[in-house]
């Protein structure tokens, strides 16, 4: 039987884990200049003319960093609701880096995985167990280094 204590120390653990797996992305000061480059030369600006074509992930950072500091949303990817990359642009404004986003939203999955299953479940065990396999969970996994709206939106 698996005390509350001991499913808190098992969402440390994979919280932990998952900083440690990440720490060459997690504990580096990002610059927004260069994505700002990124984006003014990519074909979200210049179209087929583009020689630079930007990734999801760096344009969902630029956009939060940019949104931050107080640009409309309607004007870059507006496609996708601004919620997440309001987010990560908190992340990258106030710590340098916006994958920590990622971190506090996979931490906000673990402790909702809790919560639903407290209510479901009476055993602490079984509970234990749900949250050290949807932790662990390669999608997470992924997920979890890389600033994708996609993960933000599926909490």
């Amino acid at each position: 039987m698996i005390n509350k204590h001991g499913i808190y120390l098992l969402i440390l653990i994979l919280l932990a884990a998952t900083v440690y797996k990440n720490r060459y992305y997690l504990f580096v000061k990002l610059d927004p200049q260069k994505y700002e480059d990124k984006y003014a030369t990519s074909q979200y600006v210049l179209g087929d003319a583009s020689n630079y074509w930007i990734s999801d992930s760096d344009l969902y950072v630029y956009a939060g960093y940019a949104y931050w500091l107080g640009e409309d949303p309607t004007t870059i990817n507006f496609e996708h609701p601004p919620v997440a990359k309001y987010l990560y642009g908190a992340f990258f404004h106030i710590l340098g880096n916006p994958y920590w986003g990622s971190v506090f939203i996979y931490l906000l999955v673990l402790i909702l995985i809790n919560l639903i299953t407290k209510e479901l479940l009476f055993s602490s065990t079984y509970r234990a167990l749900t949250i050290l396999l949807t932790g662990t969970l390669s999608l997470l996994q992924v997920h979890n280094i890389f600033s994708y709206i996609r993960f933000g939106r599926s909490c």
